[in-house]
This record gives structure tokens, sequence and C-alpha cells, in this order.
């Protein structure tokens, strides 16, 4: 009896796809601020204050241009999984086309925003410092918009066994990366900082679970800034709040007072991960629960299961 109920549990839990997916998730999610944590140790130890506050003030700047997609990635989150309840895959995959070329848009939006920060250091004669943390600045606005587009098509199809693999593959270049300021100081520590949007772009692009088709239309575009705005409002309030610290600092202090502060932000994300984890794995199944019912009731028994 015993041994039987033990396989049934085992069965259920460990050796279902969908749940093992889930826990290969949230182990990549576990370690990424654990490896965040590593490799910024690293960083303070060779890394001088002062440079590793010039790379964290030019990197704000990638924070404040979080909102330039107006809500398209949060609601193509919660859409795909609305949809695919539905069975409407035409539906989805227009949705699928608009995030894209809303995310090629922010690239190339982001590609001006660099350009004009380099200008303004270059002619305001800032140390040459903030002229290479700009490489990083390039990394991310060009690559993350298009990382965001496919990492919120594997979690609304809720594909989260590959995209926990991908992200551990993520954590392990993240950490070989995290060695390079032992060698090659700030300069190791912008190398790592551009790459990884990019790494993260190579990895989840070829398995994506839909991919674009067609140039989006713009009536679908405006449909999921209808549905994700709200969502991103609160999102992008969150992290300009998370952000105000270093920018005022950054404003009155200079990057050296900016550097030292840099660490402890690490450990508020860390205090972050498991609701943040959790919270991804639910929502894509409440949103395709909520496309069977079109009911917020039919919730209920969802919520109360978990």
């Amino acid at each position: 009896m015993f041994f039987n109920t033990v396989k049934k549990y085992f069965n259920l839990y460990v050796l279902n796809r969908q749940r093992a997916g889930d826990f290969v998730y949230l182990a990549s999610q576990i370690c990424a601020p654990v490896v965040g944590f590593f490799t910024s140790i690293i960083a303070a130890k060779y890394i001088l204050p002062y440079e590793l506050g010039v790379i964290q003030t030019v990197m704000l700047i990638s924070v404040y241009c979080s909102f330039f997609h107006f809500g398209v990635f949060n609601g193509l989150n919660r859409n795909i999984a609305f949809y695919e309840a539905q069975q409407n895959k035409g539906k989805i995959q227009a949705m699928v086309d608009a995030s894209w070329i809303t995310a090629i848009i922010n690239s190339f939006i982001g590609i001006i925003v660099s350009l004009i920060a380099l200008v303004y250091y270059v002619m305001h004669g800032y140390p040459t410092l903030y002229l290479y943390s700009i490489i990083i600045l390039f990394g991310i606005l060009i690559f993350s918009p298009i990382s965001t587009h496919y990492e919120t098509i594997y979690r609304s199809t809720r594909a989260f066994m590959p995209l926990g693999i991908f992200l551990n593959i993520r954590n392990g270049v993240n950490l070989l990366l995290g060695f390079l300021p032992v060698i090659f100081g700030a300069f190791g520590l912008i190398f790592r900082n551009a790459m990884l949007p990019a790494v993260n772009v190579l990895l989840l692009y070829r398995n994506s679970p839909i991919k674009s088709k067609t140039i989006g239309r713009i009536d679908e575009i405006l449909d999921l800034v209808r549905v994700g705005f709200p969502m991103l409002v609160t999102g992008v309030l969150y992290i300009f709040f998370n952000a105000a610290d270093r920018t005022i600092v950054a404003l009155t202090l200079g990057p050296t007072a900016v550097g030292e502060l840099a660490l402890s932000g690490m450990i508020l994300t860390a205090i972050q991960v498991l609701p943040v984890s959790i919270g991804a794995l639910l929502y894509p199944r409440a949103s395709y629960i909520y496309g069977l019912s079109k009911t917020s009731l039919a919730l209920k028994k969802f919520f109360f299961s978990v």
C-alpha cells in the first residue's frame, strides 16, 4: 500500500513532464540570483568602486527605456494562453507577429538611444570608461526586447521545460563570464553585461514554440497594448522605484557611491525570486482557464487548489 502510494505520487509529480518543467524553470530562477550575487562579489573584488559605479550609472539608462513597448509583451503573456484555450490559432499567430515587430522597433529605438548617449558623453568630455560602457547599453537595448519577446512566448505557451533548460545554460554562461573581471577588470564586466542579452536571444530563438511569419498589424499591436499597458505601468513603476536610489546617488554623490551601493541590490533581487517565479508559472495557466470559461469564478478553484 505504502509503495503504491509513493509510486503514484512519484509518477504524478516527478515523472509528469509539466511538473518536471516547473521544477527545471524554478531551479533556473533560483540559480540566477545566486550566480549574479557570486559574480558581483568577484566584480567587487577586482573592480574599483568608481569603475563599477560608472558601469552601473550608464546601465541606468536602459532601466528608463523599459517602457518603450507600452505593454505589448505583457499583453502577449496573457493573451496566448487565453486564446489557446479557445483554440484560436490565427489570433495567436497575429499577436506573435505584432509582438515581433514591436521588439524590432524597440531594438532600433535602443540603437538611437545608445548613439545619443555616446554623443552626449563625447561632447561633454566624460572619461573613456563611460564610452566603453555604452557597449553594454547597445547590448541591452538591442537584444533585450527580442529576448523578452521569445521568453514571453515560452512562458505563455507553458513551455517551461525548454525555457528552464535554456535559462540554466544562460546561468552557466553568466558564471563563466563572471570570471572575466579577474583578468580584464572593468572591461571584463562590460563584455559580460553586453554579451548576456545576445546569449539569451541565441538560446531562445531556435526552438521558440511560435515564430513570427509576417509583419504584425497595427490593430493587433494596439490590442496587446490595451491588455498589457496597465500591467506594464505597475511593473515599470516598481522598476523605477528600485532604480530611484541609484539615480539620486549618481546625480548627487557620483559614480564611486553608486558602485558601493550596487551590491545591496542583489539582496533585494534574491528575496523576490520565489514569489516572482511562482507567479510566472501560474499566470499562463490562469489565463488558459479564464479563456476556457470566460468567467473569473472559474479561477477560484484553480487558486485554492494551488
